[in-house]
């Protein structure tokens, strides 16, 4: 009787994992704009200690690993409590995906069109966390010739989306694998 009274388990192929990507992306992007926009108002977008930047970081991460939680789990439940590790490494990373698209295309009009001077503040930013670290001046200007070429707005869109795309990957990897859970075996 086991088998007639089980609730019936949605296969993966029959479900779309785009609406919880996209509903999960979309989340995290505005909630990514949206602290970039606070940070820039409240002054606390700039870094200028090494713990601020670790702080700033860790930050990332969490949200990084929530949004693909969220995300399996939604389209865990949508398939009847399992799902494989393929799907949800794939719900998860195209959220995320959808979110940093999102995000660096927002940060490129942002710094390019609404706030072309936050660059130069973010470089003044760095040059006095240089002189804080006790850095001399050759150093202080070779890192910040280094930081001014990575901080051009289409290397940075570059290398946001680049770097976003290894870790919406290894993010979307780990917590795919920890939430995976596939459907027993019948016999």
């Amino acid at each position: 009787m086991d088998i007639l009274d089980a609730p019936e388990v949605q296969h993966e192929s029959d479900i779309s994992f785009f609406p919880t990507a996209i509903k999960w992306g979309l989340i995290s992007a505005a909630f990514s704009i949206i602290y970039y926009l606070v940070a820039q108002l409240m002054g606390f977008a700039i870094p200028t200690t090494l713990t601020q930047i670790a702080i700033q970081f860790i930050i990332g991460i969490v949200i990084t690993v929530l949004v693909a939680y969220f995300s399996i789990k939604g389209h865990k439940e949508e398939l009847g409590g399992f799902i494989s590790f393929k799907r949800a490494f794939l719900v998860s990373f195209v959220a995320l995906m959808i979110s940093i698209l999102i995000s660096n295309t927002f940060t490129y009009i942002y710094v390019n069109f609404i706030d072309p001077d936050s660059i130069d503040a973010a470089l003044a930013g760095m040059e006095k966390m240089m002189a804080n670290m006790g850095l001399d001046e050759d150093q202080i200007e070779e890192a910040m010739m280094e930081t001014k070429t990575s901080m051009e707005p289409t290397t940075m869109v570059k290398n946001g989306l680049l770097g976003g795309f290894f870790l919406a990957a290894i993010i979307g990897a780990i917590v795919g694998a920890i939430m995976k859970e596939e459907k027993p075996m019948r016999f």
